[in-house]
């Protein structure tokens, strides 16, 4: 199976208005005071009070960590998403978008008591004429995903003599083929971290067994197999075995007698077989 087929590009597109403006007037008064140049200087204020714009950058950072946990790196603002996960993958998406929509809606409305506080925060600072109208500010809210067929060297036919098409076909082929190895070590790079806090944590007496630090990992050794679109068989099976070692309660590691450091020893196991990934 090629890998057009395999995967797909995907890319999150997010947009928001500036929420920090630089004071022109306070600006030129701290300079002023400090006999400083106003170029050393910037006084920047915040226009929206960062608890009430919090629920919209924590409803798009929500969506960029879900991305990038079942994508692989590829081209700047693209990801490699395997086909076997786009269509959970929509559906996470549609779920993160309406959360960023809820806390935008919740914004807009509440707009009256935002532009209060903001007021109240700012003092003489506050400017009400740098502030948009609702209809351009809510058009500066924005949050899509797009998806994107990837190219390979058959897809490129344009008007050049043989000779020339052939050799930007090789290139274009070689530049898929770097950009795929550096993706599958991205790949092999997030195993062998996971596994790394677990045995840095475990190997000490008084390391810290938080319940998150193998509670993610046996859904994450599910998604890096097919993120691996080198089709490594090797690091798949490698993935089977530390989904059985290592994906286990953190409370049996805190409390069952010898599971701590029998955890340990195969994470410390398991970090030398990557060794060979990485």
């Amino acid at each position: 199976m090629s890998l057009k087929q395999r995967a797909i590009l995907v890319s999150l597109t997010v947009s928001k208005p500036k929420v920090s403006e630089k004071d022109k007037g306070a600006t030129r008064e701290t300079a002023l005071l400090n006999n400083a140049s106003e170029a050393a200087v910037a006084v920047v204020k915040k226009l929206y009070p960062k608890h009430l714009f919090d629920p919209i950058v924590a409803a798009e950072s929500a969506a960029r960590r879900y991305v990038e946990s079942v994508t692989a790196p590829w081209a700047r603002g693209m990801a490699l998403l395997p086909s076997s996960l786009v269509f959970t993958f929509r559906q996470q998406m549609q779920s993160h978008k309406l959360r960023f929509d809820q806390a935008v809606t919740a914004f807009l409305n509440n707009m009256a008591a935002v532009l209060q506080e903001a007021a109240k925060q700012q003092g003489g600072l506050f400017d009400p004429s740098v502030y948009p109208d609702m209809a351009t500010l809510k058009a500066q809210f924005s949050f899509s995903v797009s998806f994107h067929p990837i190219g390979t060297e058959s897809d490129v036919v344009l008007e050049l003599e043989k000779e020339s098409l052939d050799e930007l076909r090789e290139e274009v082929a070689q530049n898929v083929r770097n950009t795929l190895v550096e993706s599958s070590k991205a790949v092999y790079q997030r195993m062998f971290d996971a596994v790394q806090r677990i045995h840095t944590q475990c190997a000490k007496e008084d390391g810290k067994i938080y319940d998150t630090l193998t509670g993610n990992l046996d859904e994450l050794l599910v998604v890096l197999p097919e993120l691996d679109m080198s089709g490594n068989e090797a690091f798949r099976q490698l993935c089977v075995t530390a989904r059985q070692s290592l994906a286990i309660p953190a409370e049996a590691i805190r409390n069952v007698p010898g599971v701590r450091e029998r955890t340990a020893a195969e994470a410390a196991r398991i970090l030398e077989q990557m060794k060979g990934f990485l």
